[in-house]
């Protein structure tokens, strides 16, 4: 009760940012910033539902729960929370896709019980939910969970146990029955973390991850698994960044034309924001840029808009949430979008989604609070209402914020 009454009295205490920017499809930028949960949350995944109304589920550290929002409204004037397990240590690698009558799907782990599950929502507010093992036994069940679904809504889950990245694959869209197969075995010894999928246009699973190598630093290099059948029975494995010292997590997306794009950090040497735009279903020959040289961060999130251009933000370690936009390839524009971090904070993770203007919205911790920013056109607009009545207004540079 107390954290509910918290959430409710912090909605007065927002921030909106006013930024103009030109660029690639959007010629006036106007940034909003709202808090959505004052006590924080981790391991944050984001959806934007048909209205484009932000969906969000993340673990709840204090609690050890999975907690789910559903906005009523773009900017999030209204909205819903819930918390949709509770018993034991479960929340953590949360990730949330919508089906196609935008009911939400949670896959995540449960520690407690060395299991990954998925909430399945049986409305678009989860007001009925049940949760669904979909593999156990294994300690490290759930590590690093990410969940997509086919184009029938069956549900698609990665995670990384002791011995392989292993792709559990629903046989309809609520998981009444569920294969477990193994993508990438564990070889030598060597870890796999840090994994992320995403689907071909065939429902063929694309995987992004991280592998200990053989090094006395124990340097984890970036790969890609690509499957050529639903459940992986052949795999190609292609390496894409084997310079040094990876952190964070690695987030992966396909273009129209299945080409995958996805992001890391280097902590090694230039410690940077990294992005990969494949040219080939496998990855054959990456293109490799740096968003940004020492940029201190282990997290970043990316998304392609309607012409599929790469967009990427991320917690900078300087006190900053950073948005990155490229028109087509690099360079792209850099800008801060939150600088309101009172003091450094270990790098945080952040989600990131693109409406259909091609807007940014980002979900992310700051200072201790659980917070939205939301790009729109213009304020105020018969799409947007603002309601500034919970809102209040602050200064912010535009640019890239320095």
């Amino acid at each position: 009760m107390l954290r509910r009454t918290l959430l409710i009295l912090t909605l007065i205490l927002t921030a909106t940012a006013f930024t103009q920017t030109a660029r690639a499809g959007v010629t006036v930028q106007s940034g909003i910033t709202k808090v959505l949960d004052p006590n924080g949350g981790e391991h944050v995944s984001m959806v934007l539902d048909s209205s484009g109304s932000p969906v969000i589920a993340y673990y709840d550290p204090v609690d050890s729960d999975l907690e789910f929002i559903h906005c009523g409204d773009p900017l999030c004037n209204t909205m819903t929370t819930r918390t949709l397990a509770s018993a034991g240590l479960v929340g953590m690698y949360a990730s949330i896709q919508l089906d196609s009558s935008d009911r939400p799907r949670i896959a995540y782990q449960d520690s407690t019980n060395n299991a990954v599950k998925i909430a399945i929502c049986a409305d678009p507010t989860c007001a009925s939910v049940s949760l669904v093992t979909l593999d156990s036994g294994d300690i490290f069940a759930g590590r690093f969970a990410d969940l997509a679904l086919t184009a029938a809504d069956h549900p698609v889950v990665v995670h990384a146990t002791t011995t392989a990245i292993t792709v559990a694959v629903c046989g309809d869209p609520v998981c009444s029955s569920v294969a477990n197969h193994i993508a990438v075995p564990k070889t030598g010894g060597l870890e796999l973390t840090e994994t992320s999928l995403a689907l071909t246009s065939q429902n063929w699973p694309v995987i992004a991850f991280f592998q200990e190598d053989n090094s006395a630093n124990n340097n984890e290099d970036v790969k890609l698994a690509v499957c050529f059948n639903p459940i992986c029975g052949s795999v190609t494995v292609t390496d894409i960044d084997l310079t040094g010292f990876h952190a964070g997590h690695t987030e992966l997306v396909l273009t129209d034309e299945d080409l995958a794009r996805l992001t890391y950090v280097q902590q090694s040497g230039d410690d940077d924001v990294r992005a990969v735009y494949c040219n080939d279903l496998i990855c054959s020959n990456p293109e490799i840029t740096a968003f940004e040289a020492a940029s201190s961060s282990a997290y970043a999130s990316i998304a392609l808009d309607s012409e599929d251009n790469l967009a990427a933000a991320y917690y900078t370690g300087t006190l900053q949430i950073r948005l990155v936009t490229c028109a087509e390839e690099p360079p792209c524009e850099r800008r801060t979008v939150d600088a309101g971090l009172s003091t450094p904070a270990p790098p945080v993770p952040v989600a990131l989604a693109l409406d259909a203007a091609n807007n940014a919205v980002i979900v992310y911790e700051m200072d201790g609070q659980l917070r939205l920013y939301r790009e729109v056109d213009t304020l105020g607009n018969a799409d947007f209402e603002l309601g500034f009545s919970p809102w209040t207004l602050i200064a912010r540079g535009g640019g890239d914020g320095r």
